[in-house]
């Protein structure tokens, strides 16, 4: 389960840094390129809910994801800075995930035991209003399979705010691929 919460948690900081800057924009999907055109993935995640209403806004170049794809074997690490609209004591995070369609995963994991725990190298509980950083580092181990998930990541407050929601479709890599 702790590979569940590394990935939970590394991919809902990638969304939480672009939270304001595609707040507006909807997702779509190539179908085929044109031939003089490469084809350009679907993005690996999309904020779901209402993102005008989640309680942390991104910088415009608040994000670094290393590498961009997450890859079974390697550290990933995501950086994120943004501004938090009010202080958070506590609050939890609501995994629903499916793995290759079929397995279905839900976990809620306390929001601070996670911000407190090894993965995270910058930033902790409480998280103040104003300004933040987060960096979390995780290594995905090599016998994790390799298959599709896609599913919600939902993060709230002490009172039940969302702070984020998350909505992610990717397919863990492997280091040849």
């Amino acid at each position: 389960m702790q590979i569940l919460s590394t990935l939970c948690t590394a991919l809902t900081l990638a969304s939480l840094a672009n939270a304001s800057l595609f707040a507006d924009l909807q997702p779509q999907r190539v179908l085929a390129p044109a031939p003089t055109e490469t084809a350009i993935p679907p993005p690996i995640w999309q904020l779901c809910g209402n993102p005008s209403e989640h309680t942390l806004q991104a910088n415009a170049s608040g994000v670094t994801i290393v590498p961009e794809s997450p890859v079974v074997g390697e550290n990933l690490t995501v950086t994120i800075q943004g501004y938090l609209s009010h202080t958070v004591d506590s609050g939890s995070i609501d995994v629903d995930l499916r793995l290759m369609k079929f397995i279905k995963l839900k976990k809620n994991f306390d929001l601070c035991d996670e911000l407190d725990s090894d993965l995270f190298v910058e930033g902790k509980c409480p998280l103040q209003e104003g300004p933040v950083t987060l960096q979390a580092v995780a290594h995905i181990p090599d016998d994790v399979p390799k298959v599709t998930v896609d599913g919600d990541i939902i993060l709230t407050d002490q009172d039940d705010n969302v702070i984020t929601c998350v909505r992610i479709a990717l397919k863990l890599k492997g280091k040849d691929e």
